[in-house]
């Protein structure tokens, strides 16, 4: 039992060591009235999100795929605007993505500890 228990511990800690933290850099342009950057630090699986009076929100959420690429996931409402995306991202390269009038760029990057 003492044996699985510290295995368990070490599968455990080693899982938090292996998660991976990006940087992701965005602009966002939803028709004429709403524009604007974000930077979010996001740690793989998890999401972060942003808001001011004119987005009601802005969520991205990350995973990793593979050493050069991640899955990111993007809620995007404001005003009249809303979309929902998921998109495989080839990391340190810029990416920009048109839903109509809003138009989304994202840059993903490890982050340097």
């Amino acid at each position: 039992m003492k044996k699985l228990f510290l295995a368990l511990i070490g599968l455990t800690m080693s899982w938090v060591v292996s998660a991976e933290t990006y940087d992701v850099f965005g602009t966002y342009q939803a028709g004429d009235e709403y524009s604007g950057e974000v930077v979010f630090r996001i740690d793989d699986g998890k999401s972060a999100s942003f808001s001011n009076e004119h987005v009601q929100s802005f969520i991205v959420a990350i995973s990793k795929k593979s050493e050069t690429q991640v899955l990111l996931n993007l809620d995007f409402k404001s005003g009249a605007y809303q979309s929902d995306a998921a998109v495989l991202l080839d990391l340190d390269q810029p990416a920009k993505f048109n839903f109509g009038e809003q138009i989304f760029t994202f840059t993903v990057r490890k982050h340097a500890s």
